[in-house]
């Protein structure tokens, strides 16, 4: 209720948080921060990612280094 958010939307913005800070090691596959922040399915993982960030996890990273 604080958050104003459901439990679903709080915590895929937690697990996309998670995604985001490992995401900044290029050395890690994408798949790989699917799993570690806690996602089931890849494709879950980057249709949440888009949703809540307006950019895919592979848009995201270039985006980093750069």
């Amino acid at each position: 209720k604080a958050t104003g958010l459901t439990f679903t939307e709080y915590l895929s913005r937690v697990r996309i948080e998670k995604a985001r800070a490992l995401l900044v090691n290029p050395n890690v596959r994408i798949s790989e921060v699917a799993y570690e922040a806690g996602f089931q399915s890849l494709t879950h993982f980057n249709r949440t990612f888009h949703r809540v960030l307006g950019e895919s996890p592979t848009e995201y990273r270039a985006a980093l280094s750069n």
